[in-house]
Parts: structure tokens; sequence; C-alpha cells
């Protein structure tokens, strides 16, 4: 059997950020194939199947490839909003402090607002190379995080259970490994939960019933996951650009299909197999979500609920991300294109 725990330790130790991305990318992929052998090969795509995908499109990231896309949109924002700001800031001090023509009063405060152009889409042109360089860093901080974390509870689950053998004595010895409280405190409660759902579909007899603990699986870690990463997603993403790169450049693929967090699913996308999960899991899934993060940021109410959008506008929200996330799950769950090879 591939030794699982030898990949993921390469894969997070390789100096060189583009080639320990692309590792960590086919480490997933490897997971992924492996955890598919217990679940079953219908029972659709786990954790790892998906990671994929994030973690290809956080490559782009990595290697600095979305770089002049950011400086473009950096430099019209930040542009736009000097502009504004010194037409306003020309304006006050002409009105308060300087007596002139009308004419001449125009020609000034249009002056202003150039200059306040020309200093914003500078100041944003600076902003954006930090931001991209630091952001990478994080991103595949965050992504080498991911795979240890997770990843080396599924090469444990898999290499346990490879005799398909789930019996309580060996269930039991196998979550004592799990470190005991929150995500945002280091624990791992949450992640216990998604392998007793990939169990339960492991054990299932009856194809929906298989895909259907599969994808709640899915939803535990993944929720397990971006409380993790919540740090690293809200520093890579500074307060003046969170919008503006949530609407403009986070999109990504999966296998051919184009997708992107601000936008809802096409009605192409809409032909594609649900797995819907029942409401038991539903509310699970809130009440987790409300142990684990701060309840009173939360907007809990709007997770599932089918009559508000589920594009985000700002990825910095746990909230919009899970609301999203989960939704791209239960959609996509039967697409065979979720399971392809990244590379």
């Amino acid at each position: 059997m591939t030794n699982l725990f030898r990949i993921i330790e390469e894969s997070v130790r390789e100096i060189s950020p583009a080639v320990s991305n692309r590792k960590v990318t086919e480490a997933h992929y490897i997971l992924s194939e492996a955890l598919q052998e217990l679940t079953g090969k219908d029972a659709g795509p786990n954790f790892h199947s998906w990671a994929v995908w994030g973690s290809k499109k956080a490559g782009v990231t990595i290697r600095q490839e979305d770089l002049d896309s950011a400086l473009k949109n950096a430099t019209v924002v930040s542009g736009i909003v000097g502009f504004v700001v010194g037409l306003l800031a020309a304006f006050v001090v002409i009105y308060f402090f300087i007596e002139t023509s009308v004419l001449v009063t125009v020609g000034l405060i249009l002056l202003g607002g150039a200059i306040g152009a020309f200093t914003g889409a500078l100041a944003g042109r600076v902003i954006a190379r930090y931001s991209r360089r630091e952001a990478a860093r994080l991103i595949l901080e965050g992504n080498r995080t991911v795979l240890e974390d997770i990843g080396g509870k599924t090469a444990r689950f898999v290499a346990d259970f490879d005799d398909r053998d789930f019996n309580a004595g060996k269930l039991d010895e196998f979550y004592k490994n799990f470190t005991a409280g929150k995500t945002a405190n280091g624990g791992q409660n949450l992640l216990r939960e998604a392998f007793t759902a990939y169990t339960q579909a492991a054990l299932a007899n009856q194809l929906d019933a298989k895909r259907q603990w599969t994808c709640f699986g899915n939803c535990l870690a993944i929720l397990h996951e971006h409380i993790r990463l919540q740090p690293y997603i809200s520093k890579s993403l500074p307060f003046i650009i969170r919008r503006c790169v949530t609407q403009r450049m986070m999109t990504f693929d999966v296998g051919e299909i184009s997708l992107s967090v601000a936008r809802e699913f096409s009605e192409a996308d809409e032909n594609y197999a649900v797995v819907e999960l029942n409401e038991a899991q539903k509310k699970q899934l809130i009440d987790l979500m409300k142990l684990e993060c701060c309840a009173e940021n939360i907007n809990s109410a709007s997770l599932f609920d089918e009559t508000k959008s589920f594009a985000a506008d700002n990825w910095t929200q746990i909230e919009q991300r899970m609301r999203y996330v989960w939704k791209l799950f239960t959609r996509f769950h039967l697409e065979p294109q979720v399971r392809s090879k990244p590379f």
C-alpha cells in the first residue's frame, strides 16, 4: 500500500513553494482515492477530492500568477477612491481658505482630484504587491497545515481500516488520536465528527445513504478546515481590498467547470444531480458552527436558506464561505469531474 504518511511529509517539507504546492495537490488526490476505497467508489467525492481544486487554485497565488490582475484591480479601485478624496479635500480647502474665481476654483478642485487619483493608484499598487506576497506565504502555510491536519487523519483512517473491519474497539482506538476541544483552540472535535460520518458511509448498504453521509462528512471537514484557516484568510485579504478580491479574483476550476464564489451557479450547473443533506444533518452543522464560532458574529439562519443568495461578497466572513461551499458540495456531489486528476 502507498505510504500516505511519507507522501504528506514530503509535500509539507518541500522547500520550493511552487513544488510544495504541486505535491500537496497531488497528495490530496492520492488521499482522495485511498479514502474512496473505504467509503465506496460510488459514494461520491470526499474532502480530499475537493481539496485538490482548492490547493490547485492556491498555487496561482503561491506562484504569483495573479499579481498582474491584482495590480490592475488595485490601481483602478484605489485611483477612483483617491480621485474622490482629492476632489473633496480640494473643495474643503478652497471653500474655507481661498477666495478665487469660479473657473480657478473648478480647476483647482479637478487638480486635487487628479493628484488624489495618482497618489491613490500608486498606494494601491504598493498595497497589492505587498498583499500578494504576504498572501502567497500565508496560503502556502495554510495549504500545508490542512494536509498535515486532515490528511494525517485520513492516512491513519485508511491504514487502520484497510481491512474494512470497523469494530468498536478499533474505532475507539482510532478516535483516541483526536485532540478534544474546539478547532479554534487546536481541538479536533469537528474532524472527529467528519470521520464518524465517513465511517457511516463505509458501513451503509444503501447507495443514497453512502452519498449523503459522505457529503455530510465533507461539510464537517471543510468547517473544521475553514475555522483553522480563518487567521490566514483574514491576514491574506487586507480590509481595504477584501470585497474587491472576493468579487473580481476568487474564481476557481473543478475539472473543466469554471466557478466564482461571487456568483451563483449558472443554469447549466442546475443539471447536475444534487445530494441533499437531511434536516437533522443541517441542524447539526448549524449547531456545531454556533458552538465552534462566536455565535453573535454568525448569521446562521442564512446558511441553508434557499430564498437567499449563496454568492459571497466578503470571503473573510466564515458564514459566507460555508454558505457557498456547503451549497457547492451538495450541488456537485455526483459530478465526475470533482474526482478527476488535477494535472
